[in-house]
């Protein structure tokens, strides 16, 4: 089942398909989840500041999107883009969380696109907190794939026996056919992400967090199942998210 609403680009229009969204989740008795939105014109941005072809830009997206920066950083030096643009576009992965990062992504960059982009999931927001749904909301800047929304809930409060840190994650919207080729590299970027996480882990140099809550000194990475996870690095911490 889905909605549209159509020819209206307004915030009020995000605002209520997203409240909408989140109504209907807690009619079905939900309670605890997050709905994580990003906006595809701060990375345009950010883009077109650091003066990358439209090829390279594409290439760029589909790295990061696919969390692969070992291979964005290869890309942009290949690119011989400076240090800094290259820090600023690889930073656009570690904005995800609550509003309080807009602020932190609107400092990181000069253009209007990306201004104009931050600027507009704050109205958003505003619109939300109006509607009384701000508690469901989150943000990442990094999410540049072909979805505009995404949807992560605690498997157990959508019933069944799952314990609680197990999620659930729903995308909606439009989506993209993958081709072998974004196949395979996501396979390959998943590699890579495993092999840093044991690294960071084995040498003690991380500290592990699933699904928000940190993990005690005794962790055992090897307890787990990798693969119901996905993977994210920021500020010497590992983020693991169930799917």
């Amino acid at each position: 089942m889905g909605a549209e609403l159509m020819n209206d680009d307004s915030v009020e229009a995000d605002a209520e398909m997203i409240a909408l969204v989140v109504e209907s989740l807690l009619q079905t008795g939900l309670r605890e989840f997050q709905l994580s939105i990003g906006e595809v014109e701060y990375f345009k941005g950010l883009c077109e500041e650091a003066g990358l072809s439209t090829e390279t830009a594409e290439d760029l997206r589909e790295l990061i999107s696919g969390k692969n920066l070992f291979g964005a950083e290869e890309l942009l030096k290949e690119r011989n883009v400076c240090i800094e643009e290259r820090e600023r576009l690889l930073k656009v992965s570690d904005f995800f969380g609550a509003v309080e990062i807009l602020d932190e992504a609107e400092n990181q960059v000069h253009n209007e696109t990306s201004k104009q982009a931050v600027l507009h999931l704050k109205k958003l927001y505003e619109v939300l907190k109006a509607y009384g749904v701000e508690k469901y909301i989150s943000f990442d800047l990094g999410m540049l794939s072909k979805y505009q929304y995404m949807l992560q809930m605690p498997a157990s409060m959508a019933g069944g026996d799952s314990k609680p840190e197990q999620m659930v994650s729903m995308m909606m919207f439009s989506q993209a056919v993958e081709t072998e080729k974004q196949s395979n590299h996501k396979k390959q970027t998943r590699k890579e992400q495993e092999e840093k996480l044991h690294k960071l882990v084995t040498s003690g140099k991380a500290k592990i967090v699933i699904d928000g809550e940190p993990t005690s000194d005794e962790f055992d990475i090897d307890g787990i199942k990798l693969k119901d996870y996905d993977i994210k690095f920021k500020n010497g911490k590992v983020y693991l998210i169930s799917y």
